[in-house]
């Protein structure tokens, strides 16, 4: 099983660890390494300053990714490493919730946004290569869809495909070199 802290490592690298911006046109505003302003204002329960998120460190960062984005919406639970990588990773750039409901929908349960018993064994008992190529699809697609309600994010909808169809990548490898049963 791929460790907590090696997907962290993907996020971390994904995100431009330790690149620090505050883009006028980024609705997350003040970000370091993918943690935004508002993220860590929560994560604190303090309101945070552009100079908390700028001084950011990587064990704080870290901390945060587990927390946030893999123990509490319970990716964690997720069986196949490459699936549970590619929910995480969804889950950072656009919102645990919104990749729990494309995840719920790839697999036929109640989409609720939240991550159950019921939506837990339907991910980990279908086959593990399905339901990725299935959930980058509809990743793909919700990305699209936030661009044209709101053109004004197009600026980084290259980057979000590029994160979104690598994982498309990573699934045909998988499944050249698995025999096509994976």
């Amino acid at each position: 099983m791929v460790s907590n802290q090696a997907i962290i490592d993907h996020i971390l690298k994904s995100e431009g660890w330790p690149q620090y911006t505050n883009d006028p046109a980024d609705k997350g505003g003040a970000t370091k390494g993918g943690i935004t302003l508002e993220t860590l204002s929560n994560w604190r329960g303090k309101t945070a300053t552009e100079d908390d998120v700028r001084n950011l460190t990587e064990s704080e960062a870290r901390e945060i990714y587990e927390w946030k984005y893999i123990l509490i919406p319970k990716f964690d639970q997720i069986a196949d490493d490459l699936l549970r990588l590619q929910v995480v990773d969804a889950g950072v750039l656009s919102g645990p919730g919104r990749a729990i409901q494309w995840l719920q929908d790839c697999v036929g349960v109640t989409v609720d946004a939240a991550l159950g018993p019921r939506t837990i064994n339907a991910v980990n008992v279908q086959p593990a290569h399905v339901v990725a190529l299935k959930f980058a699809a509809a990743r793909i697609v919700g990305l699209a869809r936030i661009v044209t309600r709101d053109p004004s994010q197009a600026k980084w909808c290259l980057g979000w495909m590029n994160r979104a169809t690598g994982f498309v990548t990573q699934e045909a490898i998988r499944s050249t070199t698995s025999g096509g049963t994976a």
